[in-house]
């Protein structure tokens, strides 16, 4: 797909299209189907140099136009902001899953000069850390780099993390020797992290399952898990005023977003 992205670019629609942005207007297409809308989408990352909200009106798309976003950029620069799909003022159960999702997207816009958040219409109303109060619970280390054991376990426990014999889901970390395991809240594998010292030897992937390293990385990226309190804010307020937004079939997206707050409207008042 990489090599076909220049000849994609010469066609004349695009050509047309990138005179459509420059006026920054509102823009409605039509015809874009299988992983075309992929293809805009990367074309207006690489022309614009914005960030860009992509709303649809079900998570089946969401998650397959982020599979076909994979074809165009980086993992690292698209992520889905899925939802919960619990009804307004209903705690529901946590999900690790789609915890390490939100997580995962959330930091994507926040290290991302452009990125691309994927999400729902329901999703959109959830309220989330500040970026500038999930910025700060972000560690990243390399290997090589001098960082103290003992102050990182007891970062890891200030940060939310369990402390366990052994790793079995996110949100825990063990510890023995110079090894310490940590399965960070936004990542789909656990990290083995060796110490020589107060340095870190080397950062694997393991299996969850076998405990048996995957491969080895130079990087790992290690959230906090953000307190819950009162001081929250929209996904909105993670994304400049230059934001470019997508909505597919906008109306049964305003539609979705209408019923939400009809039925929490609904639901506070029989509280």
């Amino acid at each position: 797909m990489l090599k076909l992205k220049p000849l994609l670019h010469e066609l004349p629609e695009f050509k047309l299209f990138h005179g459509f942005l420059k006026d920054k207007k509102m823009i409605r297409l039509k015809g874009l189907y299988g992983s075309f809308p992929a293809a805009v989408i990367d074309f207006i990352k690489l022309t614009q140099h914005c960030p860009q909200l992509i709303v649809l009106p079900d998570g089946d798309a969401a998650e397959k136009l982020i599979d076909d976003l994979r074809s165009f950029m980086p993992e690292s620069q698209a992520a889905y902001f899925p939802s919960d799909e619990v009804v307004p003022f209903d705690k529901g159960m946590f999900t690790p899953a789609l915890y390490s999702m939100r997580m995962n997207a959330l930091a994507t816009l926040v290290e991302q000069a452009h990125p691309v958040l994927v999400t729902t219409p329901p999703a959109l109303l959830r309220r989330v850390p500040p970026p500038q109060n999930f910025a700060r619970n972000i560690l990243h280390l390399k290997v090589g780099e001098d960082f103290e054991r003992e102050l990182l376990i007891e970062w890891l426990a200030d940060s939310g993390y369990e402390r366990v014999p052994i790793i079995e889901e996110i949100g825990q970390f063990s510890a023995r020797g110079g090894i310490v395991d940590v399965f960070s809240f936004e990542s789909e594998v656990p990290h083995r992290l060796e110490f020589f010292g107060d340095t870190i030897d080397s950062v694997r992937e393991f299996d969850v399952l076998s405990q048996l390293s995957i491969q080895k990385i130079n990087t790992v990226r290690i959230l906090g898990k953000n307190p819950k309190d009162k001081d929250t804010a929209s996904i909105f307020d993670y994304f400049p005023p230059e934001t470019r937004i997508f909505w597919e079939d906008a109306a049964r997206c305003r539609l979705q977003l209408q019923e939400w707050w009809d039925e929490a409207a609904l639901r506070f008042e029989e509280q």
